[in-house]
């Protein structure tokens, strides 16, 4: 907050009359006296026998000085302070400018007659109190308090001193915008002050000893004014990745794409190490889903191709095998029912699994392995975390959110004009109050996105 305290005055000050001055008055001896030759028009030294040849033509003595005062003269401002304020946010700043003063509030006598004096410290000068909050729309209530304050004339005697303070004082709630200013003013002060000057007992002759003196009468009028800026400094934003780092090319090849040889290194660096975990950006991402209202993005890169076998920028695909064929969703395995022993298998019947197949099934749910497909049938909803378009990345999340206790599965879907990629969800919801509040938690926790949403049965595998 950029603060100003302005005292305006308005000082009328007027001198009118005859200023006499009495020490103009001069005394001296004419050079024709034949004892004093000196050219002068008076004499500073003249002795006792010169005096005695002085005649009434010698002696010579001037009239007083007189000056005719008519003036008129007005002021201006004058600034008692100028602070720059930094607050946070809810907090209380004070500001003084002045000086504390010692006044005596208690005088004790004992019996032995010794007298003690007790003293407080009072706050003269400017002081300033402020209290912001900002609000939405970049408006700011502000709580101000400001205090002018002076130490007055001694009301009391030179042994007995009781002296009076002149406060100025205001208590205001503002609504200001960023950087709009506000003059807050009135609070007025006046003050009258008279001087008469005069020659002694001709001043003093009523009517006739107004010739005689002068009046100086002087009438100071302030206001002080107050002009407050608040000024919201936000933290700063940290850009993205991609805004941060651009590609400028050579001093003689300019280009604001990646080179050929750093985008095959990176490629051929993301698809060997499948074990380490790889960051995307999923913001990028120009594919949006609507789900219940929601606009959520999938958390695929965006700088890496969707499988190895796309060409890279800048050079033609090189000869290779054709591209593998998309995974297709995992239906999940149809309901059985037991075929009895010797009873002939129909055409298009499922067949029941064997031992070793339920055993491996088993297996695969239970344990360290992810399945490749889990969504019990009696959960409506759950929250869509992450996208991966490699199971290893996939898994890597599951691991990671199970060890902090969360409970969480993968589906895998194939969404037409996006690609094949692995889908993380997070908790098993009823209904969707339940899991959109607990959504909502998990976007203030450190390890989820801002962007992660509440989904169905039917929206996880490309509905």
């Amino acid at each position: 907050m950029n603060v100003e305290i302005l005292e305006v005055s308005r000082s009328k000050e007027r001198q009118l009359g005859l200023d006499v001055n009495p020490s103009s008055i001069t005394f001296g001896i004419g050079e024709s006296s034949p004892v004093v030759n000196k050219d002068s028009a008076f004499a500073p030294n003249v002795s006792v026998y010169a005096l005695g040849k002085i005649t009434n033509k010698e002696l010579l003595l001037s009239l007083p000085q007189a000056t005719l005062n008519l003036l008129k003269q007005d002021a201006g401002t004058r600034t008692l302070a100028s602070p720059q304020i930094r607050v946070r946010n809810g907090e209380k700043a004070t500001i003084h400018v002045g000086e504390r003063v010692p006044l005596r509030v208690n005088r004790r006598i004992d019996t032995t007659g010794v007298v003690t004096n007790d003293y407080q410290y009072q706050d003269i000068g400017v002081k300033v109190n402020a209290e912001p909050i900002v609000n939405r729309n970049d408006e700011i209530s502000l709580k101000l308090g400001l205090e002018v304050s002076a130490l007055g004339a001694n009301l009391g005697t030179n042994d007995e001193p009781q002296f009076s303070i002149k406060t100025r004082k205001a208590d205001s709630v503002l609504t200001i915008r960023d950087g709009e200013p506000v003059i807050i003013g009135g609070l007025i002060s006046d003050e009258e002050r008279k001087t008469v000057r005069k020659i002694p007992l001709l001043g003093d002759i009523p009517v006739i000893g107004y010739i005689f003196s002068n009046l100086d009468k002087s009438n100071v009028e302030t206001d002080i004014l107050m002009s407050i800026t608040p000024i919201i400094i936000r933290s700063q934003d940290i850009p993205d990745r991609e805004v941060s780092q651009i590609w400028s090319g050579r001093e003689h090849d300019f280009s604001l794409k990646e080179p050929y040889d750093s985008y095959a290194e990176r490629k051929d660096r993301y698809y060997n190490t499948p074990k380490s975990a790889r960051k995307f950006a999923g913001k990028d991402t120009p594919k949006r889903v609507k789900e219940n209202g929601r606009t959520a993005r999938e958390g695929i890169d965006p700088g890496m191709p969707r499988n190895r076998n796309e060409p890279v920028p800048g050079k033609p695909l090189p000869a290779g095998p054709p591209p593998e064929k998309m995974m297709q969703p995992i239906p999940a395995p149809a309901r059985v029912n037991p075929v009895p022993a010797g009873s002939p298998q129909q055409p298009g019947a499922a067949k029941a699994p064997g031992p070793q197949q339920q055993k491996d099934e088993k297996k695969e749910v239970s344990g360290n392995v992810t399945p490749r497909y889990f969504w019990p049938g009696s959960v409506r909803y759950s929250i869509h975390v992450n996208s991966y378009p490699t199971r290893v990345e996939a898994e890597l999340r599951l691991r990671k959110l199970r060890e902090e206790k969360f409970d969480c599965f993968m589906v895998p879907v194939n969404i037409p004009g996006m690609g094949f990629f692995y889908r993380v969800f997070v908790g098993r919801f009823s209904n969707y109050r339940s899991a959109s509040s607990m959504c909502n938690a998990l976007k203030g926790k450190r390890g989820f996105a801002s962007d992660i949403h509440v989904a169905n049965r039917r929206w996880a595998f490309g509905g």
